[in-house]
Parts: structure tokens; sequence; C-alpha cells
């Protein structure tokens, strides 16, 4: 198991994605299963659905996990800036019902490019959308591409200083701004070697032209990323 974990963890979101509506098709197609039409996915019915289904559970749990630091940020501009923390039985209640309502999706949708859209609209359904939520769905979007730059410091920088994941942040002041600023032409070059399906993967906040469109200093991802 611990290891199956750590290979989940070393693949990018989109592959996540992908392999994440595979077991779920597979988990229908084993349930739906007769003994008459499918006597050997019928025989194995048990076994092999708990085992695609804590598959299913194991690369949820690493998506949530890099989707946590934005998905606070929404929570928190919901709940207001004076209003009190959520509680961890709350938050458990939340990543529950958000489970739920993105494994009901999933059962429909053919395209794992609709993966964040989904993801996005179930938390969504827990909060009012205003227009201060509204104005992270771009970078909610951007996650998964921050996910497809290549490992390295600006990757770090990113996924710590916009997306509060796990890691320390060696550098300060200027060193920060800098690497921050070599880290936005990287990630815009995600964005343009999906640009063919950037439109899918975002739910529509972001179009083919646009994306090859973005030159230096690249200020739209530093307005997304840091100061939406």
């Amino acid at each position: 198991m611990r290891l199956m974990k750590l290979r989940i963890s070393d693949r990018n979101t989109i592959t996540l994605a992908k392999e994440l509506l595979k077991c779920t098709q597979k988990y229908e197609a084993i349930s739906k299963a007769t003994l008459w039409r499918h006597p050997i996915k019928f025989l194995f019915k048990g076994p092999k659905r708990e085992e695609i289904l804590q598959r299913s559970q194991l690369i949820w749990g690493e998506i949530l996990a890099r989707y946590e630091g934005i998905m606070f940020q929404m929570f928190y501009r919901s709940e207001g800036t004076s209003s009190r923390a959520l509680t961890n039985p709350e938050w458990q209640r939340i990543q529950d019902l958000v489970w739920q309502l993105v494994g009901d999706h999933l059962r429909t949708i053919k395209d794992h490019k609709m993966l964040s859209g989904v993801v996005w609209d179930a938390y969504s359904a827990q909060l009012d959308e205003s227009d201060p939520i509204l104005a992270l769905k771009p970078k909610f979007m951007l996650r998964q591409f921050v996910d497809e730059m290549p490992t390295s410091d600006e990757r770090g920088v990113l996924r710590a200083t916009a997306y509060g994941s796990q890691g320390d942040v060696q550098t300060t002041g200027k060193e920060l701004v800098n690497l921050i600023k070599s880290a936005l032409p990287i990630l815009n070059d995600q964005l343009v070697d999906h640009a063919a399906e950037v439109h899918s993967l975002t739910a529509g906040v972001f179009k083919e032209a646009e994306v090859k469109s973005y030159s230096e200093p690249f200020a739209p991802y530093k307005t997304w990323l840091f100061h939406c």
C-alpha cells in the first residue's frame, strides 16, 4: 500500500484525474456484472471492487492534498475574515460531501479533463458563489499546471507560496521575488503545451488563443496566484 501511495504522489494531477475516472468506470462495470453475461467479473466482484475502491480513495486523497490550500482560501472567503476557523470534524464532513458529489459526477462524465471543473463545482456547492469566491477560480484551475512543471525550485515556490503546500521555502526577500518571477514563464509553458485542451481542463476559464498570447512579465499569472 505504501509503495502504491508513493507512486501516486509522483504523478501529475492531470494523469491522476485520468486514472481516477478509469477506476470509476471499472468499478461501475464490475458492479453491473451478472453471472450469465460476465461470469469472471461476477465471481470476483467483491474483492475486485474493494481493490478499485481503495485505489480510487488513494488517488482522491492525493488530489485533495494538492487542492487543499486553495480550498481553504475559498472557505475562508465565504465565511469572512472575522469568522471562526472550521473545526476538523466540520472540514472532514465537507470533504466527505465533496467526495460524494465528485463520485456521482465521475459516473457520468466521459472525459478526465473535466475533473477540475467537477471538483470546483463540488466545493462551490458548499458555498455562496460570491465575487470573492469566483475570483479564485483561475488560481484553482492553475493548480494542475503547477504540477506539470518540471521538478524545480520554481515549482516548489509556487506550490508553497501560492497554494500553501507542505515544503519549506528557503529563499526570502528579493531572491524569493526573483524565483517567483522565473517560475511564471515555466507555468505558462505548461498551459501552452496543453493549449488545445486548456478550455476543457479549466472549465472554460482559459482559452487556447489567450494562453498563447501571454508574454513577459506574465502579469496575469502573478495577479491570479497572489493578488485575487
